[in-house]
């Protein structure tokens, strides 16, 4: 009895230790073509979420609550009990404004510049407009660093110095979009996750 069990172990073992298959990317970059219009579409959302930023020796744990309406977009920061809340609004003539706790409000034509100036974190807005949908942004080069995975799903991608990991899809309204992003740019490092989107037409 104690042979089987250890031959029943092994065997279990083997199966654990069998390598993953390479994905084909000519096959994936297909799927993911398929794909791509039906992501582009997506231009009227609401994201609930929240975002950790490790940047340097500093950290930062916020909530995010993110409205786009085409180029118009609201995104509203929080800290933990609501501390150090500040929203970013953008209209579609490029012109930002940012509005802290305390009611001051700053404005701009440069989103990450006004949210770094202000709250000293650094958050590359522009690009997740894309990479939130699970999108490369089409004004940045994309090079061939995109890797895609076997449903034409991408897992990486570099774009503007930022490395870009996507750990998990769900679905979401039919269809299947980031759950969990990873964002490394030198001593920076976001990590967002989406616990709900709610699409408009």
């Amino acid at each position: 009895m104690k042979w089987l069990v250890v031959c029943v172990s092994l065997v279990v073992t083997g199966c654990t230790l069998t390598p993953d298959v390479p994905v084909d990317q000519t096959l994936a970059q297909s799927a993911w073509l398929d794909r791509q219009p039906s992501l582009e579409q997506i231009t009227q959302w609401r994201i609930d979420g929240r975002i950790a930023i490790l940047q340097g020796e500093d950290f930062y744990a916020v909530s995010l609550h993110w409205r786009q309406k085409q180029a118009d977009f609201d995104i509203d920061l929080s800290g933990p009990m609501g501390s150090g809340h500040f929203k970013l609004k953008g209209q579609q003539n490029g012109r930002v404004s940012l509005r802290d706790s305390e009611q001051n409000q700053y404005t701009a034509n440069n989103p990450e510049a006004l949210i770094y100036q202000h709250t000293g974190m650094q958050i590359p807005v522009n690009g997740m407009f894309y990479w939130v949908r699970g999108l490369p942004d089409p004004s940045m080069p994309q090079h061939d660093s995109i890797i895609f995975d076997a449903l034409g799903h991408i897992q990486t991608l570099t774009q503007d110095g930022w490395t870009v990991e996507f750990s998990e899809y769900a679905n979401f309204a039919a269809h299947q979009l980031p759950e969990k992003l990873v964002m490394r740019n030198n001593d920076v490092e976001i990590k967002l996750i989406v616990h709900r989107w709610k699409l408009k037409s």
